[in-house]
């Protein structure tokens, strides 16, 4: 057809516009937090936690405002037979708790120890016993941890529960204190098991274990293209060579 585009151009151009829309997607895709630890408990509504996952990723933060998840029959001294224990709990937005520390009301999750992420570190990690409070990072946004009840059948001092983990971190410098210049904004995936300890005033750590599924990598991607970019090639040739 006289003024049309050749097949080859044709078919290259479906495959960038095809990277370009899908990309996006890919990026997207969440961090899955392959190991580490949540702990919340003793007594009070703030928790820590530390975080990694794969290409370096590492995420650790103390202050997070958490809510209760465990009835109160739950106490120091245990449960009863009969009482249904949850052990699903929810950090930052969404949980209905402020920090009570002195940190900005815009950082949601407490502040950030360390933090590499994307292969960028905007923290690096120190080793204990150094602690500085509050850390060079604030954190903004809601972690999720999804776990089924539990009825006890006997008297139970410790017990553990699966968990789906689900959450969205934007981080900020400590002195952003209006969190208007996001140094990073990710979403987090990952699954593991939750221990409680009644005996230690109900102690929980959400402990991370199996890991979720890979996320994209750049070489994924340039694959992608490049098989693209043969296909339209030969496209070419066949159509110089009837």
């Amino acid at each position: 057809m006289a003024g049309s585009f050749p097949r080859s151009i044709r078919v290259l151009g479906i495959a960038v516009c095809w990277l370009g829309l899908t990309a996006p997607t890919l990026w997207a895709d969440p961090i899955a937090v392959t190991s580490g630890h949540f702990d919340f408990g003793r007594g009070g509504n703030l928790a820590s936690f530390s975080f990694l996952g794969a290409d370096g990723f590492v995420l650790d933060a103390t202050g997070v405002p958490t809510a209760r998840a465990f009835p109160s029959s739950c106490g120091s001294t245990g449960c009863r037979p009969g009482d249904t224990f949850n052990p699903s709990l929810v950090a930052g937005n969404g949980s209905g708790v402020t920090s009570g520390v002195p940190l900005p009301a815009a950082f949601t999750l407490g502040t950030a120890l360390s933090a590499t992420v994307n292969g960028t570190t905007f923290a690096p990690r120190v080793l204990p016993p150094t602690f500085i409070f509050p850390g060079p990072l604030g954190l903004a946004g809601s972690l999720r941890f999804d776990a089924p009840p539990i009825v006890l059948s006997d008297t139970a001092t410790f017990f553990g529960s699966p968990f789906l983990f689900s959450g969205h971190v934007t981080g900020f410098g400590i002195d952003d204190v209006d969190a208007r210049h996001p140094l990073f904004d990710v979403d987090l995936v990952g699954r593991g098991t939750a221990f409680v300890d009644f005996e230690d005033e109900g102690a929980m750590h959400m402990v991370f274990g199996a890991t979720s599924a890979p996320t994209p990598e750049p070489a994924t991607l340039l694959l992608l293209g490049t098989a693209l970019v043969s296909v339209a090639a030969r496209s070419r040739r066949k159509g110089q060579n009837p």
